[in-house]
């Protein structure tokens, strides 16, 4: 017991320091600042890796879900516009509609005859497989052009249609939007048989002018 009690009263070293003899385990000990965590370093440099390592793990996972999102695809339809023109032309009420379409062009869906909901509408797609399309409806044009172009479409004035065959306007306004679409917009009828016109889609302006050059009134349109 004699060398216990030796142990516990034996002296400091000369020129020790007692605030360097503090255990392992208190707060000050191994160089470490008391009250702070001394395992890791965090720095900027770590979390600008932490947040690209992030940004990357966000993309790969949006491409491989990408991998099983079906896209749209450009089929056409089977339905000859040949077949359908002539309802149009025969339709009660105001319409207009192209009398036929240019060379390599197709229907891109079965085309909505004018029926008791009053609406023409008729997608084409270009040789190109651009689409182009013709909607007739009693409805306000910014209206239509939120549902059919873009909620921001944006006027970029008139232009005129040359030698425009008889119910078929000859000024028309034009729209485009940031996505590179492009609409003609214009009324025709008067009174309850009113409507507005808009030839529109992401084909070229010479396409979609092309359509516009084509535009033929239905007789009762024509003799209004």
């Amino acid at each position: 017991m004699g060398d216990v009690n030796d142990q516990a009263t034996q002296p400091e070293p000369d020129g020790a320091d007692p605030a360097t003899s503090a255990s392992p385990q208190e707060p000050g000990a191994m160089g470490i600042p008391a009250g702070r965590p001394g395992r890791y370093k965090r720095s900027t440099n770590g979390l600008v890796a932490s947040m690209v390592v992030l940004v990357v793990v966000v993309v790969a996972a949006w491409q491989a879900f990408g991998l099983f999102r079906t896209e749209p695809t450009v089929t056409g339809s089977d339905v000859s516009y040949s077949d359908v023109v002539g309802s149009f032309a025969y339709a009660d009420g105001t319409w207009v509609y192209p009398s036929a379409l240019p060379d390599g062009w197709r229907l891109n869906a079965d085309p909505l005859v004018p029926t008791a909901e009053g609406l023409l509408d008729i997608a084409m797609l270009t040789s190109n497989d651009t689409f182009v399309g013709v909607h007739v409806e009693d409805e306000d044009v910014e209206d239509l052009l939120e549902t059919l172009v873009d909620t921001a479409a944006h006027e970029q004035g008139t232009w005129t249609l040359p030698d425009a065959p008889a119910g078929v306007p000859s000024t028309w306004k034009v729209w485009t939007d940031e996505g590179g679409d492009t609409a003609y917009t214009a009324t025709i009828g008067t009174g309850g048989r009113k409507k507005t016109v808009v030839v529109y889609g992401s084909a070229s302006t010479e396409d979609l002018q092309q359509v516009l050059g084509l535009l033929v009134a239905s007789s009762s349109a024509s003799a209004s």
